[in-house]
């Protein structure tokens, strides 16, 4: 059993208006990569520009926002507590934003499109010596008030390499789709479906996850909220034991109650439980009490 005081983020951001279509964005991320919550290590996760060409299109050139799980991130809504499947498995480098663009295209009220291209190894990392760029692309139906579907897809290429940790390399591709509903004021709810071919540009290491979550609103106080992921992946040949992931295989819950005293500050009392598919790593119950503060 271990008790501790954790500081895991902190953002400080920048919008300057340049004219009525262009926008600069920066913003600063300090995140805590060290065991124990004792570090935390600051970088530029965003610096993009921002150029409105007409109503139905917009572009984002710089160091941008991807794609990948934005719009399941945002249904969620907890990232504070716990971060989207697809970011706490660490599906792709480029996580959150990476050096590119990408081109939004809204064709009716009812569709959005989304086409990206970057570098793919995130915001840390220059561009790898074989000059492989992540492409990918999703598209989002809201045929109904409250209701929205989501299917994406993206490709990094292995590169020049022929083998990669002494595994044949093979072209990562990542497909998810996500469903969601959600009635103002009340009450949300979604899943979504994340399958992965070739993890980390290694052949046959596939994967995939599913995750459920839901918020129930009581008040614009009080809400209660409650999610669960499973994650597997394939045996990477015939007569292995084990899959090749087999020590991130596991089931996700997490579970508790927001509360909003007063606007932009949010205390959340919440319990997450790891119940992994290895008998020798024990199961990691925890109780959390977590603190977000946002300003504008």
């Amino acid at each position: 059993q271990r008790k501790s005081f954790q500081m895991h983020r902190l953002h400080f951001g920048y919008q300057y208006n340049m004219t009525e279509k262009t926008y600069f964005k920066f913003v600063a991320d300090a995140a805590n990569t060290a065991p124990g919550g004792k570090e935390l290590t600051p970088l530029v996760e965003i610096a993009f520009l921002h150029y409105h060409i007409n109503p139905m299109v917009d572009l984002n050139v710089g160091l941008a926002p991807t794609t990948t799980f934005n719009t399941q991130e945002n249904w969620w809504g907890l990232r504070h507590v716990y971060k989207s499947l697809i970011d706490e498995h660490v599906y792709n480098n480029p996580a959150g934003s990476d050096l590119g663009a990408n081109l939004h295209i809204t064709p009716a009220k009812i569709l959005e499109i989304d086409l990206s291209i970057f570098n793919g190894e995130g915001p840390q990392l220059p561009q790898d010596g074989n000059g492989t760029l992540f492409t990918g692309g999703n598209v989002i139906l809201k045929p109904v008030e409250g209701l929205v579907l989501r299917g994406y897809f993206d490709i990094y290429p292995a590169g020049a390499d022929t083998t990669l940790l002494g595994q044949q390399s093979g072209d990562r591709m990542t497909t998810n789709f996500f469903v969601g509903y959600k009635k103002a004021d009340k009450f949300s709810i979604g899943a979504e479906y994340n399958m992965q071919k070739n993890a980390k540009n290694v052949n046959g290491q596939d994967r995939a996850g599913v995750s459920f979550y839901a918020t129930y609103i009581v008040s614009d106080k009080v809400r209660f909220f409650g999610r669960m992921d499973n994650t597997t992946s394939v045996k990477l040949n015939p007569g292995d034991e084990n899959s090749w992931n087999i020590n991130g295989d596991r089931r996700d819950y997490v579970g508790g109650v927001q509360f909003t005293p007063i606007p932009a500050f949010n205390v959340v009392l919440n319990y997450q439980h790891q119940d992994f598919v290895v008998e020798s790593i024990e199961d990691r119950p925890k109780l959390y009490l977590n603190l977000q503060y946002t300003f504008n």
